[in-house]
């Protein structure tokens, strides 16, 4: 079952970078509509550069964590695979061996063939009689 808890704990650690990927998709968004909205009411210039460079920086650090996120999702769709090859194989090896046991009860059972009766070597002392 160690790949079972390496599964859950890749699981875990995918679920942990899709919700940073998310809450960067979410600030992105807003700083873009910040951003909008400041070119949009003709605010000052140094306060859109601002917020363009927040943006840019913003963008950067989701590009970041979409990577981190793709990783997680391939290293625990590699286990999940591997985990789900051995299941089946496991599977199968039952199945063979229900057959099996199944195929060995629908048999009559063969009679052992009973070995002959050894003849007993006569030991020095009966060779003396």
């Amino acid at each position: 079952m160690l790949l079972k808890k390496d599964t859950d704990a890749l699981k875990a650690e995918e679920d942990k970078k899709a919700e940073a990927l998310k809450k960067q998709e979410n600030t992105l968004k807003e700083a873009k509509e910040a951003l909008e909205s400041a070119q949009n009411n003709g605010s000052e210039a140094d306060i859109v550069a601002s917020l363009d460079k927040a943006v840019k920086a913003i963008e950067k650090a989701k590009d970041a964590a979409q990577v981190a996120f793709d990783k997680a999702a391939s290293d625990t769709q590699a286990y999940a695979e591997e985990l789900n090859k051995l299941t089946d194989e496991y599977n199968k090896t039952l199945e063979e061996v229900k057959a099996a046991k199944e195929k060995e009860a629908s048999e009559p059972a063969k009679p052992k063939e009973e070995e002959p009766a050894k003849v007993a070597e006569k030991t020095e002392a009966d060779k003396s009689c």
